[in-house]
Formats: structure tokens, sequence, C-alpha cells
């Protein structure tokens, strides 16, 4: 069963039985005739509340449509409509709702907040900012508008306002865990990962399972270089919530600590959850491939071909699989295919330039390594320039016999 909070005075529920009623204004209408029963528009509003506890969505609206016909100012009614309209998806009319209980009692904060999170819905940032400035100044000790102005200032790109709100909220409610697990992202995007990390931590405080401020706190830590940190906080979230994208991201870590057996087992437990991921199956392919284990790789390879054939990474990597292979011809194609989607893939060029020279086409390989030279110069890879001007000398002195095998790899080939 769903238990729907439809209504929110300002951090305190309205739990959507009959106690709020008498907050709706003007006199109640005449009952309504409903089979043998004779309702008004509170036992209308009751028995509305009761069917969306059940997930009777549709029939709570009926009710509520005919609560708000016998009393179209009734707040509370308007209110817990438009709060059902936003959970079935339809938020212009759940809009006009917030929009008419702000008319009814336009000193009353909750209409404004709530109009602020359908405008949101719409995407009318902006004029969401405006309902949530209206709720902010009509209740300005609540957290959970500052909270939910914060987001949308995030939206509009202003980045102080939205870490001032966030701060606001946690200072008025110290124990708002949601806070600051988006304050952390905030800081995170803002690259205060130090900072990102108290965040999460004092989520984790109020809330030890909170899979989210652990998936969020590993990715902080990855990107400090703690990624003892990130596995260890992979793994408290995949605890609480497993989901593909965290036993992506942890065989993600696995790899760069070079365990490459245990990327496989967390790709493969991703792959389980979500079978139609491409780049998992492509990442599997890799550490399958550090693992000396080609043929498997490029079983991946072209299964992630097959669910995204426009990404020449798949192409590139198989390619690499099938050089190392012995098998040059089918290695060539496949950087082909790779460059058809990415022309200036200057590894992909490097590589079939090698390759070619494995097969004997010197002259070809000549070209693609003198084209991988100067794509590797154009795109700042001091490393690969040199590699591919040294491999174009070699090939020009050597003999047709040890050239090629003299030619040395990308470094991704291995």
């Amino acid at each position: 069963m769903m238990r729907v909070q439809l209504g929110c005075r300002l951090g305190l529920a309205i739990v959507l039985a009959g106690a709020l009623l008498t907050a709706a204004t003007g006199a109640r209408a005449a009952p309504v005739a409903q089979g043998d029963t004779a309702l008004d528009p509170g036992e209308l509003f009751a028995r509305a509340i009761a069917e969306a506890d059940h997930d009777d969505l549709a029939d709570a609206i009926a009710d509520l449509d005919q609560a708000i016909r016998l009393n179209p100012d009734y707040l509370e009614a308007h209110v817990a409509r438009g709060q059902l309209r936003l959970l079935n998806g339809d938020a212009a009319e759940a809009a006009d709702d917030f929009a008419a209980a702000t008319r009814i009692a336009p000193n009353d904060p909750v209409g404004y907040n709530e109009l602020g999170g359908a405008r949101l819905a719409l995407g009318d940032n902006a004029e969401a900012l405006e309902a949530y400035d209206q709720a902010v100044r009509l209740a300005p000790d609540n957290a959970r508008i500052y909270y939910n102005r914060a987001r949308v200032r995030t939206l509009l790109g202003d980045s102080q306002g939205a870490l001032d709100d966030y701060s606001r909220a946690i200072e008025l409610n110290p124990g708002f865990a949601a806070a600051y697990l988006d304050r952390g992202v905030h800081r995170s995007r803002l690259g205060d990962l130090a900072g990102a990390i108290d965040d999460y931590s004092r989520a984790l405080d109020l809330n030890p399972n909170y899979a989210l401020a652990y998936l969020d706190r590993a990715r902080a830590r990855s990107r400090l270089g703690d990624l003892a940190g990130a596995v260890d906080d992979y793994t408290q979230a995949l605890q609480s919530r497993p989901t593909a994208e965290a036993y992506y991201e942890r065989g993600l870590t696995r790899a760069r600590l070079d365990d490459y057996e245990g990327a496989v087992v967390d790709y493969t437990l991703a792959l389980d959850l979500d079978p139609s991921a491409s780049a998992i199956y492509t990442s599997r392919g890799v550490a399958r491939a550090r693992l000396g284990d080609d043929a498997n790789a490029i079983d991946d390879y072209t299964q992630a071909i097959r669910l995204n054939p426009a990404d020449p990474t798949a192409y590139y990597n198989r390619g690499l699989a099938h050089g190392r292979q012995g098998d040059y011809a089918a290695a060539v194609a496949d950087y082909t295919r790779a460059l058809r989607r990415n022309p200036d893939h200057a590894s992909a060029t490097y590589s079939r330039g090698r390759a070619r020279a494995h097969l004997g086409d010197t002259p070809a390989a000549l070209d693609d390594l003198r084209r991988a030279a100067a794509l590797y110069e154009q795109q700042g890879d001091e490393a690969g320039a040199r590699r591919a001007e040294n491999a174009i000398a070699t090939l020009e002195k050597g003999t047709a016999a040890d050239a090629p095998a003299a030619l040395p790899a990308a470094p991704e080939d291995r």
C-alpha cells in the first residue's frame, strides 16, 4: 500500500483524514446523495484520503472534484487534489489547484510551496522560484521551503543562493538528512569535495542506511583518489540498495585498483540488473582483456556494439583484442568502423596503422601513423605524438620482417 502524505503544512504532514476540514473557508454546502448515503464536502474529502491511501487515485480525485464543486473555496481539497494530480503526472492541473489555494488563502504559505513544486515539474523554474520566494516570506523559519528553493536555484545556476538555502534549511532543522545530502552534491559540483564528504558523512550520521549518501560519498572519495574508501562506500550503498549503477561504479573503481577479477564480478552483477547497458559490457570487456581473456572480451564488445552500434569505443577495443590474437585483418576492420564514427580518434588511427604494418601494407600503415601523429599533436597528447613519430621512423628504416613487431602498442593495448 502506498502511504500518501498529500499536503504538507510546512514540514508538519497533513495526514489526510478529517482533522483539518475545519480549515476550509466558507459555509458547508448541503449534503450530496451518494447511493443511500448523504456526504458533505468534508466526508468526501475524508473518503478521498482513504482511497488515495489505497492507491485509488482516480476515485480520490473524483471525490475531491465533487467536494470542490460543493465548496469552491475548500483549501485542503484544492491542495490534496493538486498533490494527487502531481502524483498522476498532471503538473499543469496540479498548478491550477495550488494557484487556487493561494487565492483562497493568500497569507498561507502552503499553497505557494506546493505551487513551486508544480511549476518545477513543468520546467517553469523562474516561476517556481517566485512561488518559493513568497512561501519563504510567509514562513521564514521553515526548513523545507528553503530546501525546495535551493533545488530551483541550483537549476537556475544560482550556486551561492542554493548553498545559502541548503545551509539555512540545515540551521533550522539540524536533523534534515536530505538537506545535508543535497548540499553535499552541490558542493561536489562546485569542486569542494572535502566539504561534500563532510555533508555526506553528516547525512549518514542521521541515517546510517542512506544509500544515496554512501553512493555520493563514494564518488567524491574516488575523485579525491581514495579508491579503497570509495569501494567501502559502494559496498555499503549496495547493502542498502542494490543497483546496476552502484555495481558498475564499484567495478570501475576496482579496475582502477587493478582488481580486474573483482571488476568483472561487479560488472556481471550490474548486467544482471540492467542487461541493456552497453557501457557495462564494454567495461567488462576491458577488464577481461586485462586478465588475458581476449575471447570473452571480444564477446562483450560485440554485445556492446549490438546494443549501441554508434559508439566507437567498443569497435576500437574489439580491434585491439583481435590484434592481440593476431587477427590483424579483423583488427583493421574494427578500427575502420571506429573511425567512421569518430574520424579524430587518434589511437584508433595509430592502431590501424600498426595492424596494417603487420599485414605488410606499409604505405597505408605510414599514412595512418602520420595522421595519428598529427591528431595526437592537435589534441595535446605529446606522448602519443612521440610514439607515432617513433613508429614512423621505425617503419621507414626497418625491414619488412622486423619493423611491424617493433612498433609500440597504444597504452590501452595491454
